[in-house]
């Protein structure tokens, strides 16, 4: 793991998350994520709670969200900030160097239970498909409108070699050949057409070189 740096933490010092060349540890206590509306410089508006990181977790960028201000209190755009108590420790790494490092099992851990955390956050309490559970092999063949997800406890990225899927069978979060879906056992994804798959646990992915590509779309979601 990379080397860090501490951060000023208090309710009263939120950590802006849309660095992107950056991923914050969580060394003691635990940091709050909050969804906040933003006009211009200024905060427009409250606050809400989107997930808890604990202690030995991290945190990785998330950028901002673009809004209609009619809609959102004049807001135009909805930022993250991490929330950590006074006695807590956070401690920001450098992205790239997380990225261009030796890849070690930490890591890998630490994307997968942030993979898992926005899962939950996207599905909330929408029920889930009838879905195909699939394995980390390529050039599975899935039927136009069939759901797919992961297996418990792990994170299957699966990439279309042709065809579309569509993460939560939503059109606008669709991706084709090139970049691979993360699937937990809560989430799914309906095949757009007859498709054909290729399915790979995180540690293939990152050894492969698809895993970052695919991560910074996941968070764009």
């Amino acid at each position: 793991m990379s080397a860090s740096l501490a951060v000023p933490v208090g309710r009263h010092r939120p950590i802006a998350l849309g660095d992107a060349d950056a991923a914050w540890l969580v060394a003691r206590g635990s940091m709050d994520i909050m969804m906040v509306p933003m006009a211009g410089d200024g905060v427009a508006g409250t606050g809400r709670h989107v997930l808890t990181v604990p202690a030995g977790g991290m945190a990785f960028p998330l950028p901002d969200i673009p809004v209609d201000g009619t809609l959102f209190g004049g807001a135009d755009r909805i930022a993250f900030r991490g929330v950590a108590a006074l006695d807590g420790e956070v401690r920001r790494q450098s992205g790239a160097a997380l990225r261009d490092g030796d890849p070690d099992l930490d890591l890998i851990d630490h994307v997968e239970t942030w993979i898992a955390a926005l899962s939950e956050v996207l599905v909330g309490r929408e029920p889930a498909p009838a879905a195909l559970l699939i394995e980390a092999d390529p050039g599975q063949g899935v039927a136009a409108g069939q759901a797919v997800s992961g297996h418990w406890g792990a994170v299957t990225w699966v990439e279309p070699r042709s065809g579309r899927l569509r993460l939560l069978g939503l059109a606008e979060l669709a991706c084709g050949a090139g970049v691979s879906l993360p699937l937990t056992q809560r989430s799914w994804a309906v095949a757009e057409g007859e498709t054909v798959i290729d399915c790979r646990l995180t540690p293939t992915a990152l050894f492969g070189g698809t895993l970052w590509p695919s991560f910074d779309m996941f968070q764009s979601f």
